[in-house]
Order: structure tokens, then C-alpha cells, then sequence
């Protein structure tokens, strides 16, 4: 659902922005030094950016909240980008240690529309 006032778009893209910056960053150095870069600069980032991530997953946990969603209780495009981080890091092996942030990626990664879409990326 779209935001419905300023106050409502500011909060959404804040989260976007969150998501990007902070939380999506160290998945992104991690894959860019373990396969992107060419081998004479790829440095171990192994350490940072497993810090990095655990200090965002903290974030993550107390910006949500009690909430079921980024946005309160309605599903936005927050969701969507929070989610694609969280599909991210589980691949790629990072440790989500919080009970809170798990089920919420469940619950944003269990939506039947990404199921759907999957479903018509693996047709194609």
C-alpha cells in the first residue's frame, strides 16, 4: 500500500533507505570481495562485515518493533526491499541472531506474490 500522507512517504523512505545503506551494504562488500572484484583487490571483509550486519540486524530489531510489518501493519515496498536483504543474507550465510528480525523476514518471504513471482522468474 502506498503511503497516504508526507509523514507516511518520509517514514517509508526512511526504511528504504535504511535497507540500502546499512542493511544491504555488508552483503554487498562481502560479494564484491569474494566474487566481483578482480582477485588483487579483494581484501577480507569477512570480520567487518559480519560485524556490520549484526549491528544492523540490532537496528532492524528495534526499529520494527512489535510490528508486523516495517510500515506497521500493512505490507509496503519496505517490505519487499527488508525482505530481498533477508533471502540475501541467509543465502550468503550470515547469521540473523534474532528471534524478532527471523520471523519477520518468514513472514515477509512466506507472501504468496513472491511465490508467485519466483514461480514466473524460474518459467522464463
Amino acid at each position: 500500500m502506498a503511503p497516504q500522507t508526507p509523514a507516511e512517504r518520509a517514514h517509508l523512505n526512511a526504511w528504504l533507505f535504511f535497507a540500502q545503506s546499512e542493511l544491504e551494504a555488508p552483503l554487498w562488500n562481502k560479494l564484491k570481495h569474494r566474487m566481483l572484484l578482480a582477485e588483487e583487490e579483494r581484501v577480507d571483509v569477512g570480520p567487518w562485515t559480519t560485524a556490520e550486519f549484526t549491528r544492523e540486524i540490532r537496528a532492524l530489531e528495534l526499529r520494527l518493533g512489535e510490528h508486523e510489518y516495517a510500515m506497521g501493519d500493512r505490507f509496503t515496498a519496505a517490505d519487499v526491499i527488508l525482505g530481498h536483504c533477508g533471502q540475501w543474507a541467509r543465502s550468503a550465510r550470515f547469521d540473523v541472531a534474532s528471534d524478532r528480525v527471523n520471523a519477520y523476514f518468514d513472514r515477509v518471504l512466506a507472501r504468496p506474490a513472491l511465490a508467485r513471482a519466483k514461480a514466473r522468474e524460474e518459467a522464463a
